[in-house]
């Protein structure tokens, strides 16, 4: 009986035309043996695309090499970065071999490298890279891919894939310092942003990022660890951050205008993260005074901001704290500190305007915090011996008239009475007031 094989070939070939759908295909082959072996090589011809797309996406070197083979007619950039794109690193290496072209673009512009490092395919980025895929595969500019403008290291610690961060860095041909037209962020930026990676953070500065980097707002990377309330690291861990990047050669005081030490005070945290300020503060060569602010200090910084704890350890820690510099006495009172305006009185290093500008905010403050530092200061200022017998007398007398132009009976009372002490001695020691007065009031 006559079958599928007594068919002469051009009719045979005629009705494998009329078939329109692979399945089709398929049942005709599954027939004999020698159907399959005649049919199979027409069917991936006839259905070249179908079949390299579908080993592409699936990763199937079989249905590959296989349509290969056969001569079946290949598409090889566009399904080099289908494979790319599905995380594929066999067929990528497979399509390469056969020198499909690695820098060939998809329908939205991407190459192949691209699509693993947006993809997050570290296998395949590292085939390709180790290939010689450009690593500036275009000019800077905003894509269909949120966030991504071509800069490739950003991106990918952006999305905090350390893997592919790696495979870009062994290929020794990204800018480790470059930074995105779209956040200005360099890597180094991505790692320490948000969800902190610590170790992408370590591998980066070791392969050369620049630890001074500045994130937006001219805010250092120090700076950023040491005080962002979004980062989900605990206080060790802001420590072991800021460490790190000492150790990379961070500067401390930098940017002068908005050094780490005011990011650590400013933080949004109610009381600030101690445990790293104090590290900074552990370190010789910071700035306790801003070299480049004018009239701030860290000091006038924590009592500005409610920092009471930061303020009391820069007064117990760094000797080399201006107490003079923008005020800080004025603000103490204006705030009401009165145990806080007592501790920096007690570092013995007010000078004399500090004294006045303190008294005249306590004097015009009026209430019972102020009156009570009224009396204080007065005090201290006669007995520190700042100011000779001349100048206590004109001080005082000046301060008299303050206190009768804001009608403060209370502070009048208190600089009438120590304007009789000074000129008879009484409550001065015998050198005629070197000394701070110890007792209370």
């Amino acid at each position: 009986m006559a079958g599928w094989n007594d068919l002469p070939v051009e009719l045979f070939v005629k009705i494998l035309e009329d078939l329109e759908h692979t399945r089709q295909w398929s049942r005709l082959a599954r027939t004999s043996r020698g159907i399959y072996n005649f049919v199979n090589p027409l069917l991936y011809h006839r259905f070249a695309d179908n079949a390299y797309t579908r080993a592409a996406r699936a990763g199937n070197d079989l249905t590959l090499h296989r349509a290969l083979s056969y001569n079946a007619p290949l598409d090889g950039g566009r399904i080099l970065c289908i494979a790319a794109e599905s995380g594929h690193a066999n067929i990528v290496s497979a399509l390469l071999a056969i020198n499909t072209d690695i820098e060939s673009r998809n329908a939205n512009t991407f190459t192949p490298l691209e699509l693993a490092v947006v993809g997050g395919h570290a296998a395949v980025a590292r085939v390709l890279l180790n290939a010689g895929a450009n690593t500036s595969p275009r000019r800077k500019e905003y894509t269909t891919v949120q966030n991504y403008d071509g800069t490739l290291l950003p991106y990918a610690a952006r999305e905090n894939n350390i893997d592919v961060v790696a495979a870009l860095l062994e290929s020794g041909r990204v800018n480790v310092n470059e930074a995105d037209t779209i956040l200005d962020s360099t890597a180094l930026n991505e790692a320490l942003s948000h969800n902190v990676n610590a170790p992408m953070a370590e591998m980066l500065l070791r392969a050369g990022a620049d630890p001074n980097t500045l994130f937006q707002f001219q805010q250092s990377a120090l700076g950023f660890v040491i005080s962002d309330t979004d980062a989900q690291v605990n206080e060790d861990q802001r420590v072991a951050l800021v460490k790190m990047l000492l150790s990379h050669g961070a500067d401390i005081n930098r940017p002068a205008s908005n050094p780490p030490l005011r990011d650590a005070i400013q933080s949004r945290h109610p009381i600030g993260y101690l445990s790293p300020f104090q590290t900074l503060l552990d370190q010789a060569n910071l700035n306790v005074n801003y070299a480049g602010i004018e009239d701030d200090t860290g000091l006038t910084d924590a009592i500005r901001y409610n920092k009471w704890m930061m303020a009391r350890v820069l007064l117990e820690k760094r000797a080399d704290l201006d107490v003079n510099k923008g005020n800080p006495m004025v603000e103490a009172i204006r705030k009401g500190r009165v145990p806080l305006a007592r501790e920096i009185i007690a570092t013995g290093r007010l000078n004399a305007l500090a004294y006045r500008a303190a008294l005249e905010q306590a004097i015009s403050q009026r209430g019972v915090s102020g009156n009570l530092m009224v009396n204080y200061l007065l005090r201290a200022l006669v007995c520190s011996g700042l100011l000779g017998g001349g100048e206590v007398k004109r001080e005082l007398g000046a301060l008299l008239e303050l206190a009768e132009k804001v009608g403060n009976k209370v502070a009048r009372g208190y600089v009438q009475d120590w304007i009789e002490k000074s000129e008879t001695g009484s409550g001065l020691d015998e050198s005629g007031g070197n000394k701070l007065w110890s007792g209370s009031f």
